[in-house]
């Protein structure tokens, strides 16, 4: 294995890692999460807030956990010689060129 493949490798596991603890982390939080409270408005403002925060930040977590993955592929995807294609423009010109890099 190449060093192209063993950094896809590390980065798919590291990215299916990271999504599978935002899951988890995502159903604990919110299997016993309830907005009806007994407290006042401040109380139940606090808790709405609070939700609100812990999405994002899951949100966040999963987007990353996402990139890691595909960047993880794409490396792998090198590794085995299948290539990547990049798009390069010309200065001044305007033209997009399509160039195929080799996995060697």
């Amino acid at each position: 294995m190449k060093e192209s493949g063993a950094i896809g490798l590390a980065l798919s596991f590291i990215g299916i890692g990271l999504l599978l603890l935002t899951f988890y982390i995502a159903y604990e939080t919110f299997s016993t999460f309830s907005i009806i409270q007994v407290g006042g408005l401040e109380e139940t403002l606090r808790t709405l807030f609070l939700a609100a925060v812990k999405a994002l930040f899951l949100g966040i977590m999963a987007w990353v956990g996402s990139i890691f993955l595909v960047r993880g592929v794409e490396y792998m995807k090198v590794d085995r010689g299948i290539g990547m294609v990049t798009f390069k423009v010309e200065k001044g010109v305007g033209v997009a060129k399509i160039e195929e890099k080799e996995g060697k």
